[in-house]
């Protein structure tokens, strides 16, 4: 079964410049449009087309990292899903560029030793984007965990 998603009417000109009124309808997995006049109903389907979004040739992703203390880390590691790695630098300051063919959805990871890795997603209309990412020391302990597998501390 089909479910309508949207319905809404508007007069539209039709055959000949003929002004009808046009109940649309956006059902799922189709597109019809109905037109009625007087008694007599026409059914069209028709096709939206989403504006072309251009990408950029490159972005250039910056950002800096501190801990809960607000302390740049340096030499902290920042990864993407679809690109390198890199360290930060003494202030906690990292930049890197995308080219075209990596500027797509990805997370972007910076970690450091001892502290829980933080996790920034990026969406390419973010375009050239900072990120400010503080990590934290790791809450609680997993010595429970450790000790249900029978390891030794």
């Amino acid at each position: 079964m089909l479910s309508a998603l949207y319905a809404q009417s508007k007069n539209f000109l039709v055959n000949n410049c003929k002004l009808v009124s046009i109940i649309m309808v956006c059902i799922t997995s189709m597109n019809t449009a109905v037109a009625q006049e007087g008694g007599n109903y026409e059914y069209y389907t028709f096709v939206v087309n989403a504006p072309e979004i251009k990408m950029p040739e490159e972005v250039t992703i910056n950002g800096h990292i501190k801990d809960e203390e607000g302390n740049p880390l340096a030499n902290a590691t920042i990864k993407s899903d679809y690109g390198g790695e890199l360290l930060t630098d003494s202030n906690g300051v990292f930049s890197f560029k995308l080219q075209k063919e990596r500027v797509t959805q990805q997370n972007i990871y910076a970690s450091y030793e001892g502290l829980v890795t933080g996790v920034r997603s990026y969406h390419p209309v973010m375009g050239n984007t900072t990120y400010d990412i503080t990590l934290y020391k790791p809450k609680g302990c997993c010595c429970a965990i450790k000790k249900m597998r029978r390891c030794q501390l």
